[in-house]
């Protein structure tokens, strides 16, 4: 799944895609599982497709998009696995 956000900041563009995942919440790479998982619910409440309609200014996203990112962000971020990849 090719995320807005992220497709442009990978590693080849000088990035980490798992620092990327933690910008897209807003969270530090020191981030707790519990901060990740609080994180993750506060964003959904706000883009959610059903609440949120319209774009989402502060991603500069359309319709579902921000929610989309955030959470392929929070399905790494909280697999330990991945998260250490």
């Amino acid at each position: 799944m090719a995320l807005a956000g992220l497709a442009s900041a990978g590693p080849a563009a000088g990035g980490s895609a798992i620092q990327d995942y933690y910008a897209v919440l807003g969270l530090g790479p020191a981030a707790s599982p519990e901060e990740i998982r609080r994180r993750f619910r506060q964003l959904v409440k706000e883009t959610h497709p059903d609440v949120a309609h319209g774009a989402d200014s502060r991603r500069g996203l359309a319709g579902g998009e921000a929610f989309l990112e955030i959470r392929q962000a929070y399905e790494v971020l909280s697999d330990a696995r991945r998260r250490a990849a």
